[in-house]
């Protein structure tokens, strides 16, 4: 073989060395990318979170807009009537209240602590799930099912037909159209069902729209009280004071009664733990 011949062949073998080295580089930073693509999906994956849209102002109006509630509206006369005197019934309405306060910053604590969504059912998995593997999730799936077929629904249910009661009797009594008790009640359920499928629908549609209408609701329900309450001192200043003269006459002493009247105040004040129900869609959680 000639020197010619040997330099040629020396050429061609170092261009396949290099063109074999390309290729092998250009598959290696291929699967580099393959891998680097999957691994950026699976933190995405692991991390997916509740957009967060729910701001300080939507916070707390949510917080207000579930405790002002229909209980508010209904539970002071079934309240007084249990307790039997304005006395008593104002002690218990202090009692519920600083139970209910108590209960709200224990809340406000453990939602910065386990900033998830689910309230109460994340807090029992947390707490006792890594005890068992089968046992532990155990109270978090009894809760979740309890809540999701009894509790809800039947608070739902009340407070839509609250709403059904106060909305259709003005305007039967506005227009003085009379109808009979089963018609009236046939007439409630219906608004009742319109109202929770509205709500539904609202909740579904868009995380925004609900707290818009939370938060015109809250301040329509916060100028209802402010009424009731301008009201009732007005008469107050006026001296109809014959009410809390004899505070106390009449109180009830059974044991039965008094708890009635307890679980009456507790159900005006219930909504305070709602706003844990949402922790990752509030921007601020710690605000």
């Amino acid at each position: 073989m000639t020197v010619g011949e040997n330099a040629g062949a020396d050429s061609i073998r170092r261009r396949t060395s290099q063109d074999l080295s390309l290729q092998k580089n250009d598959w290696t930073s291929g699967i580099k990318s393959i891998d680097s693509v999957n691994h950026d999906f699976s933190n995405a994956k692991d991390e997916m979170r509740l957009k967060r849209q729910v701001g300080l102002f939507s916070g707390v109006a949510l917080v207000i807009g579930n405790i002002i509630g229909s209980g508010i509206f209904v539970s002071p006369g079934y309240l007084l009537a249990s307790a039997g005197s304005p006395g008593l019934c104002l002690i218990l309405w202090g009692v519920c209240g600083i139970y209910s306060l108590l209960g709200a910053i224990a809340y406000c604590e453990i939602g910065t602590l386990i900033p998830k969504s689910g309230g109460e059912y994340i807090y029992f998995l947390e707490a006792f799930g890594p005890i068992n593997k089968f046992f532990g999730p155990m109270l978090a799936f009894i809760y979740a099912w309890v809540s999701v077929f009894l509790l809800s629904p039947s608070s739902v249910a009340i407070l839509a037909l609250s709403f059904a009661e106060y909305f259709v009797t003005p305007i039967l009594t506005a227009i003085d159209f009379c109808t009979d008790p089963y018609l009236s009640y046939v007439l409630n359920r219906l608004v009742a069902a319109i109202c929770i499928g509205i709500i539904a629908f609202v909740n579904c549609y868009s995380v925004t729209a609900a707290t818009w209408v939370q938060n015109v609701f809250t301040i329509a329900k916060l100028t209802a009280i402010a009424i009731i309450i301008g009201g009732g001192l007005y008469y107050l200043g006026l001296g109809y004071t014959e009410n809390l003269e004899n505070g106390f006459e009449g109180s009830a002493t059974s044991f039965g009664q008094i708890a009635t009247a307890f679980y009456g105040g507790l159900w005006a004040y219930s909504g305070w733990n709602n706003l844990n129900y949402i922790t990752e869609e509030i921007k601020n959680p710690y605000r």
